[in-house]
C-alpha cells in the first residue's frame, strides 16, 4: 500500500479505526462479565424467591446465581443463557455503531483528500 497518495492513507486509517472499534467492543463485554452479583439468600427457599424476583426484574445474572444457590441448575442455566443473549445483543449494537462511526470518519478523510476539479487547479 502506498501511503504517499491520499487514498492509501485513507485505507490505512480506516483499517486502524475499524480494528480499534472491534477490539473496544469485544473488551467491554469481557469486563462486564467479571463480577457476578451475590444472591445473599438465607435458605434454598429464600434463594428461589430471590431468583424469581430477579428474573421478573430482568436481572438474569443475579437470578442465575440465586437459582444455583437454591439447587436448581437447569433454571440457573436458562437464566444465564438469557443474560448472555442480552449482553451479546448490546455488544453487537455497540460494535456496529463504532464501525459505522469509523466508516463515516473514513469517508470524511477521503473527501478531504479527493482531488478538486481540474479546471479549478489550473487557475
Amino acid at each position: 500500500m502506498d501511503l504517499d497518495d491520499g487514498m492509501g492513507f485513507v485505507r490505512a486509517t480506516m483499517s486502524v479505526l475499524v480494528a480499534f472499534a472491534v477490539l473496544a467492543a469485544g473488551s467491554g463485554a469481557a469486563h462486564a462479565d467479571a463480577s457476578v452479583p451475590a444472591c445473599e439468600a438465607k435458605s434454598p427457599q429464600h434463594a428461589r424467591m430471590l431468583a424469581e424476583e430477579a428474573r421478573q426484574n430482568g436481572d438474569h445474572r443475579r437470578s442465575a446465581q440465586c437459582y444455583r444457590e437454591a439447587g436448581d441448575d437447569v433454571a440457573a442455566d436458562r437464566a444465564l443463557a438469557k443474560a448472555f443473549v442480552e449482553s451479546s445483543e448490546a455488544s453487537t449494537k455497540k460494535a456496529s455503531a463504532m464501525i459505522d462511526d469509523a466508516k463515516a470518519q473514513a469517508k470524511r478523510i477521503r473527501e478531504a483528500f479527493r482531488p478538486r476539479n481540474a479546471a479549478a487547479r489550473r487557475t
